[in-house]
């Protein structure tokens, strides 16, 4: 134990002093970051662990993680580009829209950044993921910052057929784009609400920013924002997967007054769909910015 103990310590001190370039590199090459989380594995205990984050905006915040499987949020590593748009584009008092918060590693970044006077809609559908983005939120003291909503966003309100994934990030709802290659253990019922229905609810404030990462189910939320993003232009961060989730998106996204650009240092701006990979992550500011 104390082998281990010392093992994991020590990988968690070299996340913090590492430079963020070198860990983007490992965390982008399959090999290397396949090796050091088998090597981790052989430490790190099973089940889900209250362990306090390595490095990244979440550096000191407490989360509950299974040590196994979740190593890139408890070292910091996860999703670099990411971190380094939310430390750039999030501003203090800024209202956030988190859709697919999962265990809420992305939604404690915006409540950090936002700070006590900001606020972040936290979306999640996956019930085992949102009692655990329930907790973490609670867990770092930030209740007052963020709202859970239980609910898969797409085109309307009512249910949607959720589709579970071998992963707690593989989840979608039924219609989504992409991953079909995936084998999906079972189906279930969820709540899904649009957000264009969500925000005419009383009290409910409008966005300065929404991030979208719902493994191809932005071409059923995109146009359930619809009158959002033509109306409100709040800045967005998205993940896309696959063709048809991004001809969509960059069609309803430029049509709404969009331009897009790579989720990177200096954001570069795509020229045409035809640049756009597989999976991309983007940001897409409104033209007046």
């Amino acid at each position: 134990m104390k082998d281990g103990n010392f093992a994991l310590n020590f990988a968690s001190y070299v996340s913090k002093i590492v430079p963020a370039s070198f860990k983007k590199y490992f965390y982008k090459s399959p090999t290397l970051s396949n090796l050091i989380r088998r090597s981790l594995n052989q430490f790190a205990p099973e089940g889900i662990n209250r362990v306090s984050i390595a490095a990244g905006i979440n550096e000191g915040l407490e989360m509950f993680l299974d040590l196994q499987t979740e190593k890139d949020y408890w070292l910091g590593t996860y999703e670099p580009e990411l971190q380094q748009a939310v430390e750039l584009l999030v501003k203090p008092e800024q209202v956030i829209y988190d859709i697919g918060a999962n265990i809420g590693f992305v939604t404690l970044m915006f409540a950090r950044q936002t700070g006590e006077k900001g606020h972040v809609y936290a979306f999640e559908a996956l019930p085992q993921n949102f009692i655990r983005l329930r907790q973490n939120v609670d867990l770092n003291g930030y209740i007052e910052r963020v709202t859970v909503v239980d609910a898969a966003v797409q085109d309307r309100a009512g249910e949607a057929e959720f589709l579970i994934g071998p992963s707690g990030a593989m989840g979608k709802v039924k219609g989504s784009a992409g991953r079909d290659t995936i084998k999906y253990l079972e189906n279930i019922k969820v709540k899904a609400i649009s957000i264009d229905g969500f925000i005419e609810n009383p009290g409910i404030q409008l966005p300065d920013i929404v991030k979208m990462d719902i493994e191809g189910g932005e071409i059923l939320a995109l146009p359930g924002m619809s009158n959002l993003l033509q109306k409100r232009h709040p800045l967005v961060m998205i993940e896309l997967h696959g063709l048809e989730s991004a001809e969509a998106s960059w069609r309803l996204l430029r049509d709404a007054g969009y331009r897009i650009c790579r989720m990177g240092l200096d954001f570069p701006q795509v020229g045409n769909l035809e640049e756009l990979d597989w999976k991309s992550y983007l940001v897409a500011f409104p033209n007046e910015q």
